[in-house]
């Protein structure tokens, strides 16, 4: 019989899978069903619907000036702010199905298949002039990967598998170990800690909880004298761009084509801010609307097509701020700290892998935001952005005592 549970489960693994391989149009129409039967059968959620309230209020505030832009534009960027909202949402309706385990487990063999995929599909022989060059032939690795890693390491336990040393297991370790390394991912490298530090539930307040900020605090101030201390002449290489962190995102104007294409998020971040200082008080407060782009100042060649424009932004902050303004910024931030901090005061009948996982999750995602557009991004951090709603209705469900299942009864 075919059940709901299954419909959900096999959708998720299929917009999973598709996040990797194929448009993230088949990603989101896979989230969109998703998202939509539990809300045909049971209706929407009063929590689901005040958890997205702050995701939809940006829609909102984009649409404000979205009127002086081009309709074609404005529509695209719609559909890039609502794209995050549906795959929270899908996540959301996965948890009135689907336990804690049965959903690591699914999301660690995803990871598996992925891993495995990018590793045969690599290209070894070719002896790459730098990392960019690599990627430009074998692309990035699904953070899928790192996710899976991370699992399989603290959570094999609650996976239910056998023992560490079974062949199985270390097989599958060593898959996802070297797509992480082959990947030279410096944002891989970053999420694994935040799901280290924060992830396994260990990070709460109450005892302890100076100690460890303190040492957190003191974690980071290493690793980032570390990056700043690395010679950063030759960016080519993974620890060469390691030095080269942070003036890559560094916004400046730069003279030459070299430069622009080494230090490309520093140069169109340069070219967003601007974009955004031509706006009016009230476009600086609400933005300046769906559509609105910031001029390249080059016209480059990307498959053929000509650009001028720049339409997004690596940095997802800026992308909030010339769109939906300082009010837009501020209800992201917003959302994600809230997230945060109830989860972070943790209650001693709370699950703490839950927990764990909804502290470090808002965090990954004001992170990446930085860098690779975080929750703009919904099919690269499609596997958190989901398990942000996951996580967020599997702690509702508990505490109103409902259980996993409730939609089955």
């Amino acid at each position: 019989m075919i059940t709901i549970k299954k419909i959900e489960y096999y959708l998720f693994a299929l917009a999973g899978l598709a996040t990797f391989y194929l448009p993230f149009q088949v990603t989101f129409i896979l989230s969109l069903i998703g998202f939509l039967l539990p809300i045909i059968k049971k209706g929407f959620p009063n929590y689901q619907r005040n958890v997205l309230l702050l995701p939809f209020l940006l829609i909102i505030l984009g649409l404000i000036n979205s009127y002086r832009n081009s309709g074609y534009l404005v529509i695209k960027d719609v559909g890039y702010f609502i794209n995050p909202i549906i795959t929270m949402g899908f996540g959301f309706a996965f948890a009135y199905y689907v336990g804690i385990k049965q959903f690591l487990r699914l999301v660690f063999f995803i990871s598996l298949i992925l891993g495995f995929a990018y590793l045969v599909t690599f290209n070894f022989s070719n002896q790459f002039a730098s990392v960019q060059a690599m990627k430009d032939v074998n692309g990035q690795a699904s953070y899928f990967v790192i996710f899976g890693l991370f699992i399989l390491l603290f959570y094999k336990r609650i996976l239910q598998f056998k023992k560490y040393s079974s062949p199985i297991l270390i097989l599958s370790f060593m898959v996802l170990l070297i797509v992480s390394f082959i990947t030279k991912s410096r944002t891989f490298i970053a999420i694994f800690i935040l799901l280290i530090l924060f992830a396994r539930g260990n990070f709460s307040l109450g005892k302890y909880f100076i100690l460890k900020l303190v040492s957190l605090i003191l974690v980071l101030s290493v690793i980032i004298i570390s990056i700043l201390s690395i010679n950063t002449n030759d960016s080519s290489g993974f620890i060469g761009k390691f030095g080269n962190t942070f003036q890559e995102i560094t916004p400046s104007d730069y003279n030459s084509m070299s430069e622009i294409n080494n230090d490309w998020r520093g140069y169109e971040t340069y070219r967003g801010l601007m974009q955004i200082e031509k706006g009016n008080l009230f476009n600086w407060i609400v933005g300046q609307g769906f559509g609105q782009t910031a001029p390249l100042g080059i016209t480059i060649t990307l498959g053929g097509t000509a650009f001028n424009a720049i339409p997004k932004f690596h940095n997802g902050y800026i992308t909030l701020l010339l769109k939906t303004g300082v009010f837009g910024v501020l209800v992201y931030v917003v959302f994600l700290l809230k997230i945060f901090f109830n989860n972070i005061k943790r209650d001693t009948k709370d699950n703490k892998v839950v927990n764990g996982f909804l502290v470090a999750i808002p965090l990954i995602l004001i992170f990446t935001t930085f860098i690779i557009g975080g929750w703009l991004n919904p099919s690269s951090m499609f596997p958190f952005i989901f398990s942000l709603g996951y996580f967020l209705n599997l702690k509702h469900l508990d505490k109103k005592g409902r259980g996993f299942y409730p939609y089955q009864k």
